[in-house]
């Protein structure tokens, strides 16, 4: 009856702590539970048992968070995962700290700048976020270029 009275006070004060399995959490920790409750009844404080429970809430919620961290990390970075073809590799190299137009791209990279290759190897390269247009409001601009963008670690 405590620790279910523990978590429904816990969860009216912070919504976050109806999540927490206060049953699973207390018995994992079962033995230091009972001593901390039996000190704390014998010796009128609760100071012992408030600051275990809580450290016990702390341990679960890092635990929480971190698996939560690490599943959304995994699961945006196959998300956003690449398939680069050797040419898409080229283009990449050549935009390196550059802005070039499509055409200086693929004189670069020594292929004939037309609309099917730029759909083949360009394109999918936007659309993965690995380059970006200097002006994305007017792509089809004369004045357009492309640059790589850069990593974020």
């Amino acid at each position: 009856m405590g620790r279910l009275w523990q978590t429904l006070l816990l969860a009216k004060w912070n919504p976050v702590f109806a999540w927490i399995p206060m049953e699973s959490v207390l018995n994992q920790n079962r033995t230091k539970y009972y001593d901390t409750l039996y000190y704390g009844q014998h010796n009128n404080d609760s100071s012992q048992f408030i600051e275990f429970t809580l450290f016990s809430l702390l341990k679960t919620l890092k635990k929480i968070y971190s698996d939560s961290l690490s599943s959304g990390q995994n699961k945006h970075q196959v998300k956003h995962q690449v398939k680069l073809t050797e040419i898409q590799n080229k283009v990449l190299k050549a935009l390196n700290n550059k802005q070039l137009s499509r055409k200086e791209i693929f004189a670069t990279i020594g292929m004939v700048s037309d609309t099917r290759s730029f759909k083949r190897h360009i394109e999918p390269l936007l659309k993965a976020k690995l380059i970006k247009m200097t002006i994305p409001e007017k792509p089809n601009s004369r004045n357009q270029k492309s640059t790589r963008v850069k990593n974020i670690k």
